[in-house]
């Protein structure tokens, strides 16, 4: 930390660089906002390109926008935290320059105390203090001056607040973090001019300042009002989580917006980015979002660049920006280490702004960076799968139209081609992914659909069996009340209907909540090099809890298999061979799944593994259940039923048995395999 507070900007000036030739120098300065994180983007920046030299100066975020709008020699890009108002565009245009706001970061800003007692002057552990956002607010307005207010005591009973009066350490330079937090305190007025008559503001007006305490002080920086807080008794002030956790020291939580008590950590500033409503220049305000777990004071930090096509500008320094900013968006570890630092990242649909951004600029007529997206497809294991996939979902249409075809029969009538057709479509449905999980997933579509197909190709292919085994076991385990159910095709479609409605409610709670989707992966940030990737969150509790739902119904189904193994009302022994695919599909999840969670692979390996367990189990499923039925309908296999041929002979001879009769009633009150 003592680093941080006597340094004054961060260049790429390690061991590791020791010997590389400079090509091309990159000056930037702004925001202190983002500072600590910028300096090791910078570090880590160093390792993959040695010959690119970056120095940021964090000055502020008012300096760095009078730079870039106004100042000669321009830098490459500075750092803001505050929004350029329309002047700074007009005077930017004034000189030629087009400037663009690109949201990098979100983080948050913390309100800092050191209490002390007022006799001993002894520092009061102050880890417990809490604050809302109406007292924080009273405070900074100069409207609560006493630590032993009554409405901090309220917020805080058994704590021992001293009885003194409150510094308030502010800001002396023009800065973004302080419009941050004024944006805050703003919104906390909800309106109240009375309360807060002072608007948004990036520097403190003189007025206000002047009402605070005697030893109250206007300081430059965050290191500034650090040093401030650490040698002042009973002051308050303000921070970038990240220097404070750089510090050693703790802030003050805050109840928010729902009322809920928050910290500021990556976790809290999320929700408010992904519910921003960004405008045209790429901007949002996040202070004060409603969400329940969402930190009221957070804010975006953005990289303003200048994109102007002109003839003066040096290529090969736009180049060498828009190749860092890239890296410092996209790379695994930049991201990585933000989110460590206390920094939240963006998600990929508004990182994405920025990306597009970066392709779209030109010098001297031609872009400065291109991605290059890397073949995918760069193994014959896609195509190979491909085929397969292609080939084995012929069989399920040809099965069907057999099953249709002899649905006469009796090892087919009643529900056998309504549990052929559901689940031959399961079959059919879990093909298609294959071929889904082929396509490059070049937007949201694709990646949205391929949960959505593995589930419910899935769920069709089991729902049906675990229903035929239930109503078998059922009979099975009372006989004597067989004539009260039903033969129909409903005693497959209800259960079956009602399992995929749960798995419908559970695909569009995963779609909504957090949509498995597309973004863009760095693969070579020296050459651009990026490839399209799915990406969710929390896809890991996702397959958890249907890992849980399929394990149910694979196991259940394998029970009440194993209960009527030895019915006499399924004479084809159809039971067994459910039994028996559900006892695979169980071996296959267990395998399968701990391997691709396991396994750090590449793509053509994990589209194999993904392959090999949507094809085999559903491939192997079908032949289980299918060829023994095949055998048995088909006459060129050389077997049918005896009851079928005899009543193919059109033999119509008297019954030589006067008690035949008797016999053939008792036989049709016996249910039979075409009963379900």
């Amino acid at each position: 930390m003592l680093a941080l507070l006597f340094s004054g900007a961060v260049g790429q000036g390690s061991d590791s660089s020791e010997g590389a030739e400079i090509d091309v120098s990159l000056t930037a300065l702004g925001a202190t906002f983002p500072f600590p994180i910028y300096s090791e983007f910078i570090f880590f920046y160093q390792g993959v390109r040695p010959n690119v030299e970056i120095t940021y100066t964090p000055t502020g975020s008012g300096t760095g926008k009078t730079a870039i709008t106004e100042g000669v020699p321009e830098p490459d890009f500075i750092g803001s935290d505050s929004l350029l108002k329309d002047s700074n565009y007009e005077n930017a245009a004034a000189i030629g320059r087009t400037l663009v706001m690109f949201p990098m970061l979100g983080g948050s800003v913390v309100p800092v105390v050191q209490l002390n007692d007022p006799v001993t002057g002894e520092e009061i552990d102050s880890s417990d203090l809490r604050l809302d956002r109406y007292t924080l607010l009273a405070i900074f307005a100069h409207q609560i001056t006493r630590w032993d207010d009554p409405a901090i005591v309220a917020l805080n009973p058994g704590f021992s607040l001293p009885a003194a009066e409150i510094s308030v350490m502010t800001r002396a330079d023009s800065s973004g973090t302080t419009e941050i937090f004024v944006e805050a305190l703003n919104s906390f007025s909800e309106g109240n001019t009375a309360l807060w008559p002072y608007g948004v503001f990036s520097s403190w007006p003189e007025a206000l300042v002047q009402s605070y305490g005697a030893q109250s002080a206007q300081l430059k920086g965050n290191f500034g009002v650090l040093a401030g807080l650490l040698t002042v008794p009973n002051s308050v002030g303000y921070l970038v989580l990240s220097f404070v956790q750089d510090a050693g020291i703790s802030y003050v939580p805050l109840f928010n917006r729902a009322g809920a008590l928050v910290g500021a950590e990556s976790q809290y500033v999320e929700p408010a980015i992904a519910n921003a409503q960004y405008s045209e220049r790429n901007t949002a305000v996040i202070v004060d979002d409603p969400d329940v777990d969402a930190w009221p004071i957070a804010g975006l930090t953005y990289i303003v660049l200048d994109v102007a096509d002109r003839g003066d500008r040096d290529c090969e320094k736009v180049e060498a920006t828009a190749r860092y900013l890239e890296w410092s968006l996209v790379s695994k570890q930049a991201r990585a280490r933000a989110a460590s630092a206390g920094y939240a990242v963006l998600p990929p649909s508004v990182r994405d702004i920025f990306l597009s951004g970066l392709q779209n600029m030109t010098c001297n007529g031609e872009p400065v960076v291109g991605f290059v997206f890397i073949d995918q497809h760069d193994s014959g294991v896609y195509e190979a799968f491909l085929a397969i996939a292609c080939l084995c979902a012929v069989c399920p249409i040809v099965l069907f139209i057999v099953v249709l075809i002899n649905k006469h029969r009796s090892a087919v009538k009643g529900t056998g081609w309504v549990f052929a057709g559901l689940t031959l479509l399961g079959c059919l449905v879990n093909f298609m992914a294959v071929v889904l999980f082929y396509l490059v997933p070049s937007n949201n579509a694709i990646c949205a659909l391929q949960p959505w197909f593995v589930i419910l190709g899935f769920t069709l292919l089991l729902a049906p069996m675990l229903a035929k085994v239930f109503v078998l076991w059922r009979i099975a385990s009372n006989a004597a009340k067989f004539r009260k159910f039903s033969t129909t095709p409903v005693i497959l479609f209800a259960p079956t209907a009602v399992l995929i409605s749960i798995q419908l409610v559970v695909c569009v709670l995963w779609t909504s909540i957090d949509m498995y989707s597309s973004t863009i992966e760095i693969v070579n940030p020296v050459l651009s090099e990026v490839k399209y990737v799915c990406k969710s969150d929390t896809i890991w509790a996702w397959i958890g809890l249907e890992i849980g739902i399929f394990s149910a119904m694979m196991l259940g189904g394998v029970f009440l298999a194993i209960m009527t193994r030895n019915s006499p009302f399924d004479k084809h022994r159809e039971v067994k061979w459910i039994g028996f695919s559900m006892y695979n599909l169980v071996v296959f999840m267990v395998i399968m799944i701990p391997l691709l969670a396991a396994l750090d692979v590449s793509d053509s390996v994990t589209y194999f593994l993904i392959c090999m367990g949507l094809v085999l189990p559903t491939f192997c499923t079908m032949c289980t259940l299918y060829v023994p039925l095949l055998i048995t309908i088909l006459p060129c296999c050389g077997f049918v039923t005896t009851s079928e041929n005899m009543s193919g002979s059109g033999s119509s001879s008297a019954n030589p048995n006067p008690n035949s009769s008797a016999r053939n009633k008792s036989a049709t009150d016996a249910p039979s395999r075409s009963d379900v």
